[in-house]
């Protein structure tokens, strides 16, 4: 559950949301205008014939701005294409994604130099139609600052206000490109594909522009392309728009373009270069690893006690071990301490009893002796050992009697012990 609404919660909104991995007839978001047609799943802007412009927008417009607030959006555009110049030595001229304001036409005088997107007096400085273009030129001119095949972004002129040289492939191999804009840094990043000697190498190229001063708060997006007095095919294979902002009516204009998405949540202002990670998703990202932790924490603290309660020694509330239970480290029990000194008190009263019997008798033998004659001395001494005799019987019965009481004390108070270990140990 956890999981399931930290998940939602990082979902954004999206003004702007389309993605095409093929193009057929079906799709009816897509205007084509000039040269441009759909051939075999792919849309291609010209064929490899000389003087040739098409164009090929997206029927929604894309929210850039907030004339109120003055926020600005951030998008993600990727897409894939070719260029084939069927290995002419001389061909022309490229092909450009550009932003244009809603009521953006195509150039009246239809010039290879101005990749469709300005001509004439136009080309260099586009006030009537202002627009932001990412050009894959083939075509050194005049202005062109690089001698060969180049990337550039045009602000409403085609003289680039950031290039850099493209390690272009013209035999119809496939293209990889990618436009993201970061609406916090301003920075506008173009990421695509070269290739040098037959290995595939990932290439860059960023501006920072804000983009609030150059183009209306809505805009179009679209591709164009052209040849002049040399040609070559351009194709468009693929492409998906992502944009994040909050929607707004759309203004009136001439052309009605249809309703941008509504939503029911505001989603984040904008999105970072790759990867996003703006800063509402950074703080979703820390509460949700902050829940995920309390959690792991509360499992392993429950783990830990239910071990130490399960491992408990079992105690008799209120009752002490019994001494010698485990005593001289053996298992054998033994009778209480106090017992021992009970009968070690009642041997010793038995063997001062015989002491005093023995010594009376003795007495007695002496004071016969020493007052009568032999015969009846010799009677009273066999008389008086009699009596000793029969007074030490008595005694070692007695002493029989108190052994016999101490030993039967001894068991039971062993079978107590015993009966006290047993239910120790169950």
């Amino acid at each position: 559950m956890v999981l399931i609404i930290f998940f939602v919660l990082i979902s954004p909104a999206n003004a702007l949301s389309f993605n095409f991995t093929s193009f057929n007839d079906s799709i009816r978001d897509l205007k084509y205008e000039g040269d441009a047609s759909l051939v075999d799943s792919a849309i291609q802007l010209t064929e490899n014939l000389p003087e040739l412009t098409g164009h090929v927008t997206y029927l929604e417009p894309l929210h850039l701005w907030d004339e109120t607030s003055g926020n600005l959006a951030s998008f993600i555009i990727n897409f894939t294409f070719s260029i084939d110049d069927q290995n002419n030595a001389s061909h022309s001229d490229g092909i450009a994604l550009y932003l244009a304001h809603l009521d953006y036409q195509i150039p009246d005088i239809q010039q290879g130099s101005g990749i469709g997107l300005a001509s004439g007096n136009q080309t260099l400085n586009s006030t009537d139609n202002p627009f932001l273009a990412v050009e894959f030129d083939t075509f050194h001119n005049a202005w062109d600052e690089d001698d060969g095949d180049h990337v550039g972004i045009d602000i409403s002129s085609l003289r680039s206000s950031q290039h850099t040289r493209w390690y272009s492939s013209l035999d119809g191999r496939i293209t990889e490109a990618g436009i993201s804009y970061n609406s916090s840094s301003k920075n506008l990043c173009v990421y695509f594909t070269g290739i040098t000697e037959g290995i595939i190498i990932p290439q860059v190229l960023c501006l920072e522009i804000d983009l609030r001063n150059h183009l209306p708060e809505w805009v179009v997006v679209g591709f164009s392309a052209a040849t002049g007095m040399f040609s070559e095919f351009h194709t468009i294979h693929s492409w998906s728009c992502n944009s994040y902002f909050s929607s707004l009516p759309l203004p009136p204009s001439s052309s009605s373009p249809p309703q941008p998405p509504s939503s029911s949540s505001p989603p984040p202002s904008q999105i970072p270069l790759r990867p996003p990670k703006n800063d509402r998703y950074k703080v979703l990202m820390i509460v949700g690893w902050s829940v995920a932790g309390l959690f792991l924490a509360i499992l392993i603290v429950g783990v830990i006690l239910f071990f130490i309660f399960k491992n408990r020694p079992n105690t008799i509330e209120g009752q002490n071990p019994v001494p010698g239970h485990y005593g001289g480290g053996g298992t054998e029990p033994g009778p209480p301490q106090n017992q021992f000194s009970e009968i070690e008190n009642d041997t010793a009263i038995n063997q001062n009893r015989e002491a005093a019997g023995n010594a009376a008798a003795t007495t007695q033998i002496a004071r016969n002796l020493e007052n009568g004659s032999a015969t009846v001395q010799s009677r009273s001494i066999e008389n008086e050992v009699d009596s000793a005799q029969s007074r030490i019987e008595i005694q070692n019965r007695e002493e029989t009697q108190i052994d016999s009481s101490s030993a039967q004390s001894t068991r039971e108070i062993g079978v107590d012990s015993s009966s006290v270990r047993s239910s120790d140990i169950c």
